[in-house]
């Protein structure tokens, strides 16, 4: 009976110490986002609630590799613009966000939930992720319109393809970015670890609020398929500025010179499982 008990500790303990290095979590937080609506970093009328799902692996005290899911929501409105030309436009715009990350954490310091003095540590982290978008607008009667179809910008017009013209391609509604993070982690109790973060994520696209370029003519939406939805959500100017005799194909409908940004900030709570010690406070 001693020999069997014995056997299976030594067969348990890899187990145990390959166990311990895992943890998994939830994340709560806020998403905003930083692009043509945008009139400063942070706008808390376009700030919302965000989700997300962790899994992590402590490779060692100062490497933690980290896996994310998170959804989360961006938008922007030109109504309450205090330029001008931007209330002009009279255009908004709102997108769901769902993303997977994959990312190594820095911990500065080093963490391990089992020693005293490595409870408590800053982190960085940059990596790669995924993820999907679908900017929509709210129709007078309260539907989603969702602008990517519409080719609001002559994305794919035969226009666009002429030689001296900047060609404009259907942008992808799902793509890579690059989450970058920084963070305080601490042990809250026993297995629990909790994390307080701030974080962007660099894309590629500037079309994550649909507008990037300029007006487009209707010449062009014709050439498109004519569809009234197209020439509604991609010119809904109210007249109050004076473009004067411009060509609408240069009159700019954004700013393609950056492109947007989206964040999350938050706190995430991970259990870490069998940890070399038991439940203390």
């Amino acid at each position: 009976m001693i020999k069997k008990t014995v056997l299976l500790l030594m067969l348990s303990l890899p187990i145990m110490a390959f166990s311990q290095k895992w943890e998994a979590g939830i994340f709560g937080g806020v998403s905003h986002y930083n692009g043509d609506f945008s009139e400063g970093l942070i706008e808390l009328e376009h700030t919302h609630m965000a989700l997300g799902g962790l899994l992590k692996y402590n490779y060692a005290e100062k490497i933690t590799l980290r896996g994310g899911l998170y959804y989360g929501t961006i938008s922007g409105d030109d109504v309450d613009a205090s330029d001008i030309i931007r209330r002009d436009r009279n255009l908004h715009f709102t997108s769901t966000i769902t993303e997977f990350s994959l990312v190594p954490e820095f911990n500065l310091t080093g963490y391990n939930i089992s020693r005293n003095n490595l409870r408590f540590t800053p982190f960085v982290y940059a990596g790669l992720g995924v993820f999907k978008f679908n900017p929509y607008a709210t129709s007078t009667t309260g539907g989603q319109v969702y602008l990517q179809p519409l080719r609001t910008e002559g994305q794919g017009a035969q226009y666009f393809q002429q030689p001296g013209k900047e060609e404009r391609k259907p942008y992808a509604l799902t793509q890579i970015n690059v989450p970058i993070g920084v963070g305080i982690k601490f042990r809250l109790a026993g297995n629990f670890t909790m994390t307080i973060e701030a974080s962007a994520r660099k894309v590629f696209t500037d079309y994550l609020d649909d507008v990037s370029k300029t007006y487009i003519s209707d010449d062009i939406i014709n050439s498109l398929g004519g569809q009234e939805l197209t020439g509604k959500y991609s010119d809904n100017r109210l007249g109050i500025y004076d473009y004067g005799s411009a060509d609408i194909n240069s009159i700019p409908r954004g700013n393609s010179t950056y492109q947007d940004w989206y964040y999350y900030h938050g706190i995430g709570i991970t259990y870490t499982f069998f940890p070399p010690r038991c439940f203390k406070f």
